[in-house]
């Protein structure tokens, strides 16, 4: 494996990080498990009671103009494998509205419609009293007039947030909450697919950890991005890490095989999120061990290119940046919480959120007041 030295990034600077690349082909195991125009936006109706992400989601017609693109101390490394063909979008972004959208061609979920529920209807993960996820459908005051959970739905434990594909089938990840008998450390590290027909939630992809899942460390998978260009999954975890080293890593999942296309290793990362801009399209993560935002290039491929870069430093040292989400007017959202590798019930601290604009002349995010 070739090496090269790295220029570690301080906070507030820009300068570019190498990694170590090598070839890495891993394959699943697990068995393989609409209409346009509908996606899940982030809702506003309830706070986000889990750590790693519990959320709670929107089924609504498709908006362009107020449409919001979702997504999440040691150097990483990059293993890069040979780009391999993936099956081409029906829209590319150039054909829609939603310029720097990665996520254009996400369809809502066929078991909405069968299962009766409109788009008011909402997939929540971040409910206090309910175990993995449920969908609500809201009157027009908000309240709830009927529910539904599908008995698989709850097979994982609790659950982060969720994101869509092109078929709408819906991809989560376990998320310790209070006691790890419902979310033991050794199933932490396992993407979740709700299928958009059926409506069963099954195993769709267990990461392998760099190193072994110690009782130390209960988490794992941290954050998941889908991009339409690539019909690729990213996906962060920290499984094997410790409280003093960064063993987490950063793949690309490419949904057509069923096998990770790259490894970013040595980063411990929380939410991702892409976003085509000026300079191209990159690929945003925040930091769970620092109060810091990267962002790293992505090529045609989907692979990641070699030049991670410090982008934003929280204003609270004490925070990381567990989501991180884009509008279609180019603006950043950081939703932040303190986080230390330990069980903590969320609302003993409310989220803070912090938004950004881009600054071109200065290359560089500012804070909005």
């Amino acid at each position: 494996m070739a090496k090269r030295k790295s220029k570690k990034n301080r906070p507030g600077s820009r300068s570019a990080q190498t990694h170590a690349v090598a070839p890495v082909r891993e394959t699943s195991t697990a068995p393989a498990g609409s209409s346009r125009g509908w996606v899940w936006t982030w809702g506003g109706l309830g706070a986000a009671l889990l750590l790693v992400a519990g959320a709670l989601f929107f089924l609504r017609e498709l908006k362009p103009a107020a449409s919001n693109a979702l997504a999440a101390a040691t150097t990483p490394s990059l293993l890069i494998s040979t780009p391999t063909a993936t099956t081409a979008p029906e829209a590319t972004r150039a054909a829609t509205t939603l310029e720097g959208v990665v996520d254009y061609c996400r369809r809502s979920p066929k078991f909405r419609d069968t299962q009766g529920f409109s788009s008011r209807s909402v997939l929540s993960t971040a409910e206090r009293n309910v175990k993995g996820a449920i969908m609500y459908e809201l009157g027009p005051n908000g309240q709830v007039l009927h529910s539904y959970q599908d008995p698989s739905w709850e097979a994982a434990g609790y659950l982060g947030h969720v994101i869509l594909d092109r078929n709408g089938d819906v991809y989560t990840f376990p998320a310790p909450y209070v006691s790890l008998i419902d979310n033991p450390p050794e199933l932490q590290n396992i993407i979740y697919r709700i299928d958009s027909t059926t409506a069963k939630m099954t195993r769709f992809y267990t990461l392998t950890a760099t190193t072994p899942v110690t009782p130390e460390n209960p988490f794992g998978l941290m954050g998941l991005a889908y991009d339409c260009d690539t019909n690729s999954l990213y996906a962060s975890s920290v499984a094997g890490s410790t409280r003093t080293e960064a063993l987490g890593q950063i793949v690309r999942l490419d949904l057509a095989s069923r096998e990770v296309r790259f490894r970013y290793e040595g980063v411990d990362a929380f939410g991702l999120s892409l976003y085509a801009g000026a300079d191209g399209k990159r690929l945003y993560y925040g930091l769970a061990r620092a109060p810091e935002i990267y962002s790293i290039g992505v090529d045609a491929a989907g692979d990641l290119l070699d030049d991670a870069r410090l982008e934003i430093t929280l204003p609270d040292p004490t925070l990381k940046a567990r989501r991180v989400i884009f509008s279609r007017e180019g603006t950043l959202q950081v939703r932040s919480r303190p986080f230390d590798f330990n069980l903590i019930v969320t609302s003993e601290r409310p989220e803070v959120v912090y938004n950004y604009t881009f600054d071109p002349n200065s290359h560089s995010w500012q804070l909005m007041q």
